[in-house]
């Protein structure tokens, strides 16, 4: 029924939307199934630098230490990729072992605070994505209205912090990397392009 929708405005159980054609809509939603299918939050293709903005540089080995606890291996089997993007580069000690095709794959791992800054740059970044895609106005039974002009950017705001949730952030992670989420490890987030198990 929404899947030509470009632009959502809530106004309680009642939204104002626009289709891709610029055609405007006023709606009344009957149950809370609808306003939750209508709230889910679908960004745009984003880079992991947009998000990492402000996010500090692995500085100290804590990261290593925890990702050599976290797959049981040793200090020597981990490799630091990117400072600046927590990536490490882990090679499985079972294949280096047996001396036959040495497996290896990507990690990346942040901590509570470093996903609370993704957060906030996810937040920003889907504020400004919602402005710059709101047409500059619209024609409704003849009166032009610009529609920024009644969305209140606050609301807004409080909108992506109330829907973005932590699962919701590590998968636009897992997205944005295009690896899975592995799991929390203490207090840190680990995401990796290892093989799943069948």
């Amino acid at each position: 029924m929404f899947l030509n929708i470009s632009y959502i405005i809530f106004f309680g159980f009642r939204i104002l939307y626009i289709d891709k054609k610029k055609s405007f809509h006023m709606k009344e939603l009957k149950s809370w199934e609808q306003f939750q299918k209508l709230n889910e939050i679908k960004l745009p293709i984003l880079k992991i630098d947009e998000i990492l903005d402000g996010v500090s540089p692995i500085k100290k080995e804590t990261e290593k230490r925890i990702l050599v606890s976290y797959y049981k291996t040793y200090d020597e089997y981990i490799d630091i990729a990117d400072k600046k993007k927590h990536h490490f580069k882990v090679h499985d000690l079972a294949g280096d072992i047996m001396n036959n095709n040495r497996v290896s794959f990507d990690v990346v791992i942040f901590n509570k605070e470093d996903l609370e800054l993704i957060k906030k740059n996810i937040i920003d970044y889907s504020v400004g994505e919602f402005y710059s895609l709101l047409p500059s106005s619209i024609n409704v039974f003849g009166l032009d209205m610009k529609p920024s002009s009644f969305v209140n950017k606050e609301e807004l705001k409080f909108t992506f912090e109330q829907s973005l949730i932590t699962e919701e952030v590590n998968i636009i992670i897992a997205n944005v990397l295009g690896y899975n989420f592995e799991k929390q490890f203490n207090d840190y987030f680990i995401w990796s392009n290892k093989p799943m198990k069948v």
